[in-house]
């Protein structure tokens, strides 16, 4: 597999695992102690690189270290995105892939239908409450895809910029 040949992937993994770990350990240190979400000034444009985006406790709650999370951007066979909920609940993200494109990631995505504007639809559930893109695939359009952020029965829609 080229997965194994490369360890560079591993690596990313390992640490990803790492800080996931501990923002989970330090989420529920903090629990009961949280302040209330209050808005912050709107986010900056974002550059391509590796994202952990927290989803609540609204599914259009969208952070990252805390911050109003910008549309990820990332770059075909080298950034990946985690999504994961704030308290741990099952979450689902539901990529719109634009007609003439192929789903942007490899894995266990599932074609879920089309939307309204004849867009493939294709979704991973986190029951644990993490949801991991993996690297956009080489043959995925450079693009803008729209996405939908569902917690429990609540949706909301995001946006992901995939470069070259």
């Amino acid at each position: 597999m080229r997965l194994f040949e490369n360890k560079e992937p591993i690596r990313r993994l390992a640490v990803l695992a790492l800080v996931l770990s501990l923002a989970a350990a330090c989420d529920r240190s903090s629990e009961g102690t949280k302040p209330p979400h209050t808005p912050g000034p709107p986010p900056t444009p974002s550059q391509p690189k590796d994202w952990i985006i927290t989803v609540g406790p609204d599914p259009c709650q969208l952070t990252e270290s805390g911050q109003p999370a910008p549309t990820q951007r990332v770059k075909k066979e080298k950034n990946f995105i985690v999504w994961r909920s704030d308290s741990g609940q099952s979450l689902t993200i539901r990529i719109h892939v634009p007609k003439d494109c192929d789903p942007p990631f490899a894995g266990a995505w599932q074609a879920v239908g089309t939307d309204p504007s004849g867009k493939a639809m294709y979704a991973r559930t986190g029951d644990d409450g993490f949801v991991f893109s993996g690297p956009p695939l080489k043959k995925a359009c450079a693009t803008t895809y729209k996405y939908d952020q569902i917690l429990g029965d609540k949706t909301c829609d995001g946006m992901i910029i995939i470069e070259p």
